[in-house]
């Protein structure tokens, strides 16, 4: 065509194999692809290898068929999102290899299996990551399992889990620690029973292994009684609660905090809740481990801030996703 190609060499050749009996040497297969990342789109590691490991799985966006460069933002590739009545939110870094495995042995243990479980992991390098691709390789239709290249910090990949990959509003969210465990088999029994009565927070109880101490709970004013002991393991909440929070009000100074996470969200959320309960059976094993007296000093320091937060229990809310309007 006026002397020129058409085409480049290699899409000639594309061309030429597409249209006769003969395969390309290049992968062979003709079922193989690739997607190519611009440059643009490496900025954000974590969104990239995000994208990367459901592409790993075959879960692919379908807005990427026909095109060439990657497609779409990270949220749109989560094709999958968790539903279920129950969603076990753990989040871990550098976690011990041998207390992972009891707190996932513990989950897998329940006697309801009417749950599902979503795992950030924040850029391990001891080997965790892959530990929990071999734990969770029978329990792929129950685990999402998101691997962070570049850590964000706890209270960020615990917004990041329950506002990106949940989608029923209405499912009970309960947080564990990825070093900590579920003592009994019957603990989603037990939870279940004050949501059946109507219950829409549980907090309670647990075993410490550094100390005896009973956690009497303040549900009315918790900020004005140091966070009223809200924040205690096993914490559990129906998702459209977590939903209401300002983005703002889970960051210190405007940063994502890794310090009290636990007061940062179960403050807010037991200001909105209609019928917060405490559970006085033992359900946890919490082994917070030695604390420096200088990281006890900074953590004083960040409460102190989440208690000065504005109170939601005034907020007024129209959920139409959980059908609930509710004025505090």
């Amino acid at each position: 065509m006026g002397g020129k190609f058409e085409l480049p060499w290699h899409r000639a050749f594309d061309q030429f194999i597409k249209e006769t009996k003969f395969e390309s040497l290049r992968g062979g297969d003709n079922q193989s692809f690739f997607i190519h990342v611009p440059n643009s789109r490496k900025a954000n590691p974590n969104e990239l290898f995000s994208v990367m490991n459901r592409v790993e799985n075959g879960d692919i966006n379908p807005q990427q068929y026909n095109h060439v460069d990657l497609v779409g933002p990270g949220v749109e590739w989560i094709q999958r999102k968790r539903d279920e009545p129950f969603i076990f939110i753990i989040c871990s870094r550098n976690v011990d290899l041998g207390k992972f495995k009891d707190c996932w042995n513990s989950v897998v243990k329940q006697t309801r299996r009417d749950w599902g479980t979503i795992i950030i992991d924040g850029g391990s390098d001891n080997g965790l990551q892959d530990y929990i691709e071999m734990l969770i390789r029978n329990y792929r239709d129950k685990v999402t399992f998101v691997k962070e290249r570049e850590p964000q910090g706890i209270m960020y990949s615990t917004w990041n889990a329950i506002m990106q990959y949940c989608s029923n509003p209405n499912s009970i969210i309960i947080t564990l620690d990825a070093d900590d465990a579920l003592l009994r088999n019957d603990v989603l029994e037990v939870v279940k029973r004050e949501y059946d009565l109507g219950a829409d927070v549980t907090v309670g109880s647990m075993l410490r292994v550094d100390k005896e101490k009973e956690y009497l709970v303040d549900f009315t004013n918790p900020r004005e009684n140091r966070g009223g002991n809200v924040w205690q393991h096993l914490r559990t909440f129906k998702k459209y609660l977590f939903d209401r929070i300002r983005e703002e009000d889970l960051k210190i100074d405007g940063k994502w905090e890794n310090t009290a996470t636990d007061w940062l969200f179960m403050l807010p959320i037991v200001e909105m809740a209609t019928n917060p309960k405490h559970i006085k059976k033992k359900l946890y094993y919490y082994n917070p481990g030695p604390e420096k007296e200088s990281r006890r000093k900074i953590r004083e320091d960040i409460i102190s801030k989440i208690i000065e937060k504005s109170s939601y229990k005034t907020e007024t809310f129209n959920d139409t996703k959980s059908n609930n309007r509710r004025v505090w």
